[in-house]
């Protein structure tokens, strides 16, 4: 079986309460601290078949602007073109 993570968007940003997904207690949260952030796809071959694990957002979405207010931002689209 392979597995492949096929990259759809790039230099992302995403504000820890967002990263952190809950984790911790607003009182232990940095609003200011930013992690970089993608989005992916994942492409799934088992031999027999190939499976494409889609994130369910539509190609035809326009580019994102990086915005500081936003808790996760997508900035870059790629295009993708896989040989397998």
């Amino acid at each position: 079986m392979i597995i492949k993570a096929l990259e759809f968007y790039k230099n992302g940003e995403m504000k820890e309460s967002f990263a952190m997904g809950g984790s911790m207690s607003k009182d232990e949260i940095n609003e200011e601290k930013i992690y970089p952030a993608s989005l992916q796809n994942y492409l799934i071959d088992t031999g027999n078949e190939v499976i494409l694990v889609d994130t369910g957002l539509p190609v035809e979405t326009p580019d994102f602007k990086k915005d500081l207010i936003k808790k996760f931002t997508l900035v870059k689209k790629l295009l993708i073109l896989l040989k397998l």
